[in-house]
């Protein structure tokens, strides 16, 4: 009944030239003004994103892109030193994250606090350097083993020069461990302008 109630919602939701045409299968099944009331009880409402229906360009191998890196930290990093990961290609609207790490603070307390953004790789070209666009601070991660955590709660960002993935230290270990940070920045080319 279920399927059927929503086969019928969509059918007048098309308009009375649809559903004029339709008939029942069964008399457990609502008539033509007894969908209309369906409809206009709100079963069939559609928000559309103000993006929806772009057009999206795809080249024949695809447009995905994963830039990934890593960085082997043999001294404990103080605040604010950046930990630049990876480089992020010109062109690439990322979409999302994943950061794995081994642990780098042994006491069993998450010391480490960290935010994650981006800078240039030549100041002078841009864009302006932004130490907490992907993570703002209170990312413990580095501070226990993390098996690989996506960041996506961003707005999608399209660089127009290199960039480097960074991580800024906001406090430092307490019980440092020699470790390595992992990085994959996914996402799709889009191309310079």
């Amino acid at each position: 009944m279920k399927k059927s109630l929503i086969a019928l919602a969509a059918l007048a939701s098309m308009g009375s030239t649809a559903s004029a045409g339709w008939s029942r299968k069964s008399a457990d099944e609502p008539r033509g003004h007894e969908l209309k009331a369906l409809n206009a009880g709100g079963l069939m409402a559609n928000v559309d994103s103000a993006t929806l229906n772009d057009n999206n360009y795809m080249q024949a191998f695809g447009n995905a892109v994963v830039a990934g890196g890593s960085l082997a930290l043999t001294a404990n990093p103080t605040a604010a030193d950046v930990l630049r990961i990876c480089r992020i290609p010109a062109g690439t609207r990322v979409n999302a994250l994943l950061i794995a790490n081994t642990d780098m603070d042994t006491d069993g307390t998450p010391e480490i606090d960290v935010t994650i953004g981006y800078a240039p790789v030549v100041s002078g070209d841009g864009p302006t350097a932004s130490a907490n666009y992907f993570g703002v601070t209170g990312q413990t991660i580095l501070g226990t083993t993390n098996e690989g955590k996506v960041y996506n709660k961003f707005a999608p960002i399209t660089f127009e020069k290199d960039v480097y993935l960074t991580m800024t230290i906001v406090t430092d270990a307490e019980t440092w461990a020699n470790g390595t940070i992992y990085a994959a920045v996914l996402g799709s080319a889009r191309g310079i302008k």
